[in-house]
């Protein structure tokens, strides 16, 4: 395991919304969230709440279990129920295929966000993703073929994605990962069928 992952993948909370813990996570005006979750001072694009893995995460001394829950009750009185595990494609992949199998994959992705994509220029890109991305994660979540796509995608892109990271090979990781985000964005935004050719099929 990489000295960099390892770090992510020892704090098995990552769903326990600690983000909401932190001060740079802006949880105390309600007109400051949005649908799923709330702005943070330091990832100048929207999170959503992860954990204290995070290399800017600073306790919120001031802020208790109450605060929290009382923030997040008046954002799904708002916007419905929160659930920001649906949210993001790699993570309904690994949760179709069995979260604790996948964990170690799911942090190298949560890692290449944070610490290449976020920070080496690629705003842009993530502006998209995080708007059709959130579409896409959605639909596959509920597609009734679900776990068939993911093992799929898994094959043909997760698996060799996550093994360039591993290997700090940034570039051709990102191009890995873009590759899997335009096929989904032509399935279930532009209402394209997924190309699955036959020898990829079987492999599932």
């Amino acid at each position: 395991m990489t000295n960099f992952a390892k770090g992510f993948v020892d704090k098995k909370g990552y769903y326990d919304g600690k983000c909401a813990t932190c001060e740079n996570y802006g949880i105390d005006d309600i007109r400051s969230g949005y649908n799923d979750g709330f702005p943070c001072s330091i990832h100048f694009l929207k999170r959503l709440a992860l954990d204290d893995s995070c290399s800017s995460y600073k306790k919120a001394s001031y802020r208790d279990e109450d605060d929290i829950k009382k923030s997040f009750e008046a954002l799904e009185k708002k916007y419905g129920t929160y659930r920001p595990h649906h949210y993001y494609i790699m993570t309904v992949i690994c949760d179709l295929l069995g979260i604790d199998h996948y964990f170690y994959k799911l942090y190298l992705g949560l890692w290449f966000r944070e610490e290449y994509l976020e920070k080496e220029g690629y705003e842009e890109f993530l502006k998209e993703y995080d708007e059709e991305g959130k579409q896409i994660a959605y639909l596959l979540a509920n597609d009734e073929s679900n776990v068939q796509i993911a093992y799929y995608l898994f094959n043909k892109y997760l698996n060799n994605f996550c093994n360039l990271v591993a290997n700090k090979k940034y570039e051709e990781a990102f191009f890995v990962y873009n590759e899997m985000y335009k096929e989904l964005k032509a399935k279930y935004i532009n209402s394209n069928e997924l190309v699955r050719t036959k020898k990829d099929v079987n492999k599932l």
